[in-house]
C-alpha cells in the first residue's frame, strides 16, 4: 500500500475512533495533506473513496489540502481529480498559498473551499515580547518580572 493512502486511511480511521470515543463532544474536522504525487494518481478518488467508506466518517468532516504548487503544476486531469475529490464531499483547502504564483485566475478555476497562507505571505508580526500575565503593574516584584 503507498504510503498516501495508508496515511489517509489512518487518519480518517483515528478521526472515526476519536470521535466514537467522545461521543458528547462535537465531531472534530480532520485534514490531511495531499501530495503532488498523489494529486496525479488515477486511483486518489477511489482511495478517499475507500478511506471514507471503511472509517464511517462523514465526507464534510474532511479537509484534503493541496499545495498551491501543486495545482499550479497541473493540468486539466488535476482539476478534474479536485472536482471528483469536491463531489464525495469532502473539503478542499489549498495550503501554503502565496508561496508560489497562481493568480486569482488560477484560483477561481479551482475547486476549493478553503486557503491557508503561510507566514511568508503574511503581513509581519510584532516581535514586540508580551508580559506574562503574572507581572501585572501591581505585581511587578515578583519573580521574573524585572525586565517588564
Amino acid at each position: 500500500m503507498p504510503i498516501g493512502r495508508w496515511v489517509l486511511s489512518e487518519a480518517l480511521g483515528q478521526a472515526a475512533r476519536w470521535s466514537s470515543a467522545h461521543s458528547h463532544l462535537k465531531p472534530l474536522k480532520i485534514s490531511v495533506n495531499v501530495s503532488a504525487v498523489q494529486l496525479r494518481a488515477p486511483s486518489l478518488i477511489a482511495d478517499v473513496r475507500d478511506a471514507l467508506l471503511e472509517s464511517e466518517i462523514d465526507p464534510g468532516r474532511v479537509i484534503l489540502e493541496v499545495t498551491e504548487s501543486s495545482f499550479i503544476e497541473g493540468s486539466q486531469e488535476t482539476i478534474r481529480t479536485l472536482r471528483g475529490l469536491k463531489e464525495l464531499g469532502v473539503l478542499l483547502a489549498i495550503d501554503d498559498f502565496g508561496t508560489g504564483y497562481a493568480s486569482i485566475s488560477n484560483l477561481r478555476s479551482m475547486p476549493s473551499t478553503s486557503s491557508r497562507s503561510t507566514r511568508a505571505s503574511s503581513p509581519p508580526q510584532s516581535t514586540t515580547p508580551i508580559p506574562p500575565p503574572s507581572c501585572s503593574r501591581r505585581s511587578s516584584t515578583s519573580a521574573g518580572c524585572s525586565r517588564w
